[in-house]
């Protein structure tokens, strides 16, 4: 199954980054950021086994990442417990790339920080566009990004029916999607499979999306 994509326009300003206390960025230095890299993307999305070789594949195969500037770390007490990587390819368009937090620091409202560290590091590199993947079961991830600007692309044939049953799993009223070329195509809204076993219902008493 083709991943979720998500654009989100450059010129919008990231959110405030008032982290809670004890919590800070650093970014990558070396050797010795790999494993806590590896430690922060398992749980989804590297293999639980994953070793730093893994870092190698995933991230030294990529001649647009500059590892010691795009390589960012949430950090608590001075030590690496969430991460991002944000970059530009040599089309200007900007990535959020490899969004990871330890299990134990999730469910305090830490990834919005982590998107949007990536969100400023981004401003500065001034892409064209700026995009992300992810998958339908990470349902708080794709809760954060869109609360964080990010809107839909209808890059696949389901697409449609799979940002439907998202909305609807998130409680979410409805939200712009978007074509490839991030030109706005439709306004999506809740729908779920009938317990009829045939045809969709689509959740009524919804409020209609209006771009600002």
């Amino acid at each position: 199954m083709k991943q979720l994509k998500m654009y989100r326009q450059p010129e919008l300003a990231p959110g405030e980054m008032n982290l809670p206390e004890r919590y800070s960025f650093s970014r990558f230095q070396g050797e010795e950021d790999k494993l806590a890299w590896v430690a922060c993307c398992k749980n989804g999305l590297i293999a639980d086994d994953a070793d730093v070789a893994v870092y190698d594949k995933v991230m030294g195969g990529n001649p647009h990442i500059h590892h010691k500037e795009d390589v960012l770390f949430l950090d608590y007490m001075g030590a690496h417990v969430g991460t991002v990587t944000a970059y530009v390819n040599e089309k200007g368009i900007g990535y959020l790339h490899m969004i990871g937090l330890l299990p134990e620091h999730r469910g305090r409202g830490l990834g919005k920080f982590l998107v949007r560290a990536g969100l400023w590091h981004l401003r500065d590199l001034k892409p064209q566009n700026i995009m992300l993947t992810t998958d339908d079961w990470r349902k708080s991830a794709v809760r954060s990004y869109l609360n964080e600007g990010f809107l839909p692309v209808d890059c696949d044939e389901d697409m449609t029916a799979r940002w439907e049953q998202l909305l609807y799993e998130l409680g979410m009223d409805s939200v712009q999607m978007l074509t490839n070329d991030a030109a706005p195509c439709r306004v999506i809204f809740p729908r779920i499979k009938s317990e009829q076993g045939s045809g969709e219902n689509r959740v009524r008493n919804v409020i209609k999306y209006e771009k600002e």
